[in-house]
């Protein structure tokens, strides 16, 4: 995991910045006097010869909540698009790149990307050209990295940061809704405004929002862990610090997960399911879907594990529950060729946690593929 203080690169001249290998150039060691060996085969004798990789490779998350994947090869943005990338200066700070072909906005048309950091280390992009005819045309665009207000083309650059290690959507044991980047923590209608974060240890200081219900512009700290089965957990050490100095010294204690968050538990979290959400089956029932429990009607059942990809979870029936009681279900998911939700409830009164792993319904027939019977279509509520 990389440390992220609202800074990516060391601030002052490139040759100074350690953090990257933007300066590596060729080794030459043919004045070298090699006294410990009298091995002169060269083919023997290891390439120092290193080309420079990237130096923004990572994920980010942007100030508008956007994020972006770049490698070698290309930078993907959470806007749809895809850039193939052609050439690149770590040492001027920029890359050029083809639009993908598939993009909805200037296909295979050529893009610019430049970037740059501010006194404090945070680091701007700015897509200097976009719509471009040619590669040579797309070079010749230039940002103003001295002006990061209006240097983009009249436009401000976009700050952007390393993701958090548990960058995305979460439900917690609680029902509520966690949305979390490199810039903001939001629970529910809360939003909390990073300003530092640790990926090593594990925490992020945050400003309270001005409109936040509690505790309005004072200060939070977020500290996480994993149990021994990977589970994440979450604590609010702070959350009404007078200043960021004071959330900073807030600690929870990560080996007592039971009350080790100021007295009380840390609290369970897990990301969302694809399907989270509220909605209505082709029979007019209604069904609340979390990462923790899928409530269809009066009868609750409660998620132990699930696969986004496989499509599938398998849950314990509550006590409660009038229909088989403490057995277990598995609820598998799937789209038709309109992009419409399916679900089929594969097991509904398996004994053990094991048997309903073993259910599988047939994903290519929704007629007759949930165990003979329809697989029931799912509306989101919203939609109706």
């Amino acid at each position: 995991m990389n440390t992220i203080l609202f800074f990516l690169f060391a601030c002052g001249d490139k040759e100074e910045d350690t953090g990257f290998d933007v300066e590596d150039t060729n080794v030459e060691d043919t004045d070298t006097e090699d006294t410990d060996t009298e091995n002169t085969d060269t083919d023997d004798t290891e390439d120092t010869s290193i080309e420079n990789p990237l130096e923004i490779i990572g994920s980010y998350s942007d100030i508008w909540g956007g994020s972006h994947t770049i490698d070698e090869a290309s930078w993907t943005d959470g806007y749809g698009g895809i850039f193939h990338i052609s050439q690149f200066d770590n040492d001027s700070d920029w890359l050029i790149a083809q639009n993908d072909a598939a993009n909805s906005w200037n296909p295979e048309l050529w893009s610019k990307f430049e970037w740059t950091t501010d006194a404090n280390g945070g680091l701007f992009y700015c897509q200097s050209a976009y719509d471009a005819a040619t590669e040579e045309d797309a070079m010749a665009a230039a940002a103003d990295a001295s002006d990061l207000a209006t240097g983009c083309g009249g436009f401000g650059w976009s700050e952007f940061r390393a993701d958090l290690d548990l960058t995305g959507d979460y439900t917690d044991s609680w029902g509520g809704a966690h949305s979390i980047n490199a810039f903001a923590w939001t629970s529910g209608s809360s939003v909390y405004h990073i300003s530092q974060s640790d990926n090593e240890a594990n925490w992020a200081v945050a400003q309270n929002d001005a409109a936040n219900s509690w505790n309005p512009e004072l200060w939070s700290k977020f500290e996480w862990t994993t149990d021994a089965n990977g589970g994440w957990f979450y604590c609010q050490s702070a959350y009404d610090a007078a200043t960021e100095e004071d959330a900073m010294a807030a600690a929870a204690d990560a080996s007592d997960l039971a009350t080790g968050c100021g007295g009380f538990g840390w609290s369970e979290f897990r990301a969302d399911l694809d399907l989270t959400g509220d909605y209505t089956d082709s029979w007019g029932g209604a069904h609340s879907i979390n990462a923790f429990a899928w409530t269809s009607g009066s009868s609750v059942y409660h998620i132990s594990q699930s696969d986004n990809e496989a499509n599938w979870a398998v849950a314990q029936n509550d006590a409660a529950n009038s229909w088989n009681p403490e057995l277990w279900s598995k609820f598998e998911w799937t789209t038709d060729a309109n992009g419409g939700w399916f679900y089929c409830q594969s097991a509904y009164d398996a004994a053990t946690e094991e048997d309903a792993m073993a259910a599988a319904a047939n994903t290519s027939d929704l007629v007759t593929g949930c165990g003979g019977f329809e697989w029931s279509e799912l509306t989101p509520m919203s939609a109706e």
